[in-house]
């Protein structure tokens, strides 16, 4: 769930020239070991941003990040562990974005 209308593809949040405009999740990409995934987000503008996996039911699993960013694509990785450090099993769980006022949220299976 995105607030707002979502754009239609990653390069809908570019303006012709390749400038990120608008705020945008990426889906999530696990590696096929189940070691790690990787998470991509757009932010049109320098903000405070968390990311945070959550279980089905909402739980919080980890934060991954919590702190101020700058204009433009990024990328993190997740190692896979909730807080305690501990590998959490298959199934599918949700990052939620927050970066101003915006969020969305996105589903994505670890292997």
């Amino acid at each position: 769930m995105m607030s707002g209308t979502p754009p239609l593809s990653p390069t809908a949040a570019m303006d012709p020239c390749g400038a990120i405009t608008q705020h945008y999740l990426h889906h999530a990409r696990s590696d096929s070991y189940g070691q790690k995934t990787t998470f991509v987000f757009d932010l049109p503008m320098m903000e405070e941003v968390t990311l945070d996996v959550r279980s089905n039911s909402g739980h919080l699993i980890k934060s991954i990040i919590s702190e101020r960013r700058a204009h433009g694509r990024h990328v993190v990785t997740w190692d896979n562990t909730d807080d305690a450090g501990n590998k959490v099993p298959t199934g599918t769980y949700f990052l939620r974005m927050t970066a101003g006022a915006f969020t969305a949220s996105s589903p994505f299976a670890v292997k």
